[in-house]
């Protein structure tokens, strides 16, 4: 009876200090969301909305609306949509060339024995150790040298910052590399007994097994991609072809905080990543746990 108590007792205090701690989280996106549905741009400190109104969010949609104030036409000059389709395709496309590239060369270090294979895992992780920002006058020049033989992967386009991007995949294919060998040799070895060949093994037995470190991996990359303001503020400057992250910043400055705007254009960034993480929640737990031990 007392054991059961304690156990009660326990999981109530538990369940109470997440809430605390969910409380804190959701209180700052609580505020955000009543100040995108206020009419004034200022900021909102009550715990309600006090003039309702959608104009912040046609404004951010690229809807016309009429000020209530001015009764003029008013018509958003900055492209969110544009931006955030950039930052979505710029990032999706990052993350499956990656997944791609980091699977295939995991699966051959996973497999396979040669000359060298300790030395270049271990420069795998040395090549992490720089942060990105040592090589971006390098990688400027770089992309400014190659727009002349190739336009299409020269600065000013996706394909050259996409191509930038593909740095981050020595550090993920060492991570995909470390779950492929918490998977039983054993499996890969009654596979070739009973007659699969290589491909067969990595398709149907392999990348089943993996599945939830490669959503933990293609979830990183969008993350990392989507949010990232520094290489494409350097890389980019056609206002057409900036990402969401960079537009964000040239809509607003510190001497003219538009928050009621500004507060829509953060939510509706925050939507897909949101909404990725609601799908894959499962594979993420798995993902980064079974990734972490090797049996």
């Amino acid at each position: 009876m007392l054991n059961r108590i304690k156990k009660k007792s326990i999981a109530i205090c538990s369940n109470l200090i997440l809430l605390f701690f969910l409380l804190i989280v959701l209180y700052p996106v609580y505020f955000i969301m009543i100040t995108s549905f206020e009419s004034s741009d200022t900021l909102v400190i009550e715990f309600s909305v006090q003039n309702f109104s959608l104009d912040n969010w046609k404004y951010i949609l690229g809807i016309d609306y009429i000020n209530t104030v001015t009764q003029e036409v008013v018509r958003s000059p900055y492209p969110f949509i544009i931006w955030f389709k950039n930052s979505i395709k710029i990032a999706s496309i990052t993350a499956a060339i990656v997944l791609f590239i980091c699977t295939l060369a995991a699966y051959g270090l996973y497999r396979f024995t040669f000359f060298g294979k300790k030395y270049f895992l271990i420069s795998l992780i040395i090549l992490q150790m720089f942060p990105s920002m040592m090589g971006m006058v390098a990688l400027f020049l770089l992309l400014s040298k190659l727009g002349t033989f190739f336009p299409w992967f020269g600065l000013d386009t996706h394909a050259g910052l996409i191509l930038t991007y593909l740095g981050m995949t020595p550090f993920f294919i060492w991570l995909t590399k470390s779950y492929f060998s918490t998977i039983p040799k054993s499996i890969v070895e009654a596979a070739m007994i009973d007659g699969c060949k290589e491909f067969t093994i990595f398709y149907s037995i392999i990348l089943p097994l993996a599945l939830p470190m490669l959503v933990v991996i293609f979830i990183l990359v969008f993350i990392t991609v989507f949010s990232d303001f520094v290489i494409p503020s350097i890389l980019i400057k056609d206002p057409k072809l900036l990402t969401f992250a960079v537009g964000m910043r040239e809509f607003i400055s510190a001497y003219d905080i538009r928050w009621g705007k500004f507060a829509a254009a953060t939510i509706l960034g925050g939507l897909p990543i949101v909404i990725i993480f609601m799908i894959t929640q499962k594979f993420l737990v798995q993902g980064l746990t079974k990734g972490s031990v090797k049996e």
